[in-house]
């Protein structure tokens, strides 16, 4: 009887640690890791949400996204419906001149999505990378003064 009450005890509690975590990592998606399934090559590698601010100046927005380790050209930048999407890939491969006891800074597909202001010129984006940042450049985009004229059926 003893050993039944402390198994459900031991039970409950393994249970309510479960369901703080799974509320932690849903709340931090940050700590959340998908596997990506695009190629065998980079099967199981962690998707990580890079960091990623927007500044608005008197011209133009700036977007900075850190990405450190990644190749530059193999990025891609889309816009699509005033979401910005980035991704990139970081592709660490051992070398067999010595053996590897602890890691950190490993493979990973970075993957970051913000939303841009809708006053954004999509056609003048500039992007630059250095240092493990990628910045991206957008001009402000013109008001349009249009009259549109709705017609009532």
């Amino acid at each position: 009887m003893v050993l039944l009450k402390f198994f459900s005890l031991f039970i409950s509690r393994i249970f309510i640690y479960w369901v703080f975590l799974k509320i932690m990592c849903d709340f931090f998606d940050k700590n959340t890791v998908e596997k990506v399934q695009e190629s065998d090559r980079i099967k199981n590698i962690p998707v990580v949400l890079p960091s990623m601010d927007l500044n608005e100046f008197e011209d133009h927005f700036e977007a900075l996204v850190h990405m450190p380790g990644i190749d530059p050209a193999e990025a891609s930048v889309e816009i699509d419906s005033d979401v910005l999407t980035i991704h990139a890939m970081r592709l660490v491969e051992d070398e067999e001149s010595w053996e590897t006891l602890h890691r950190e800074f490993g493979s990973c597909h970075f993957k970051g999505k913000i939303e841009i202001p809708s006053n954004v010129d999509k056609a003048s984006i500039e992007v630059f990378y250095q240092d493990g940042i990628m910045r991206l450049v957008f001009n402000k985009s013109i008001p349009s003064r249009e009259k549109i004229q709705i017609h009532l059926n």
